[in-house]
């Protein structure tokens, strides 16, 4: 409950367009840093709603990226829309902690 009424407070809801700039960035310096070979992996600690970074660009640049957040809601939308433009999207079952929930896109 507590989780739910942060996120319901603090939830911009002109995030996409405000943050632009910066996600364009930030994924940029991401993909720079894997060196444009796409036999690499990248793994985003603290996903959320990815709204820091362009998943899309991630899934394309890299070979595998693995989300790992502990908002279920939050990962499920990223799910829902990796899967829309063909990314092949699986929940690890290496997670025994429930620490976080990781997904896998390749």
């Amino acid at each position: 409950m507590i989780l739910q009424d942060i996120k319901r407070k603090f939830r911009l809801v002109d995030a996409d367009e405000d943050w632009k700039d910066y996600r364009q960035l930030l994924t940029g310096m991401v993909i720079d840093a894997g060196g444009g070979d796409k036999i690499k992996t990248v793994t985003v600690i603290g996903a959320g709603y990815c709204n820091d970074i362009d998943i899309i660009s991630l899934c394309r640049n890299y070979k595998a990226v693995t989300l790992f957040d502990c908002d279920i809601e939050a990962l499920t939308k990223v799910k829902n829309i990796t899967s829309k433009v063909g990314f092949r999207i699986r929940r690890s079952k290496k997670d025994k902690t429930h620490s976080g929930i990781p997904y896998r896109y390749r």
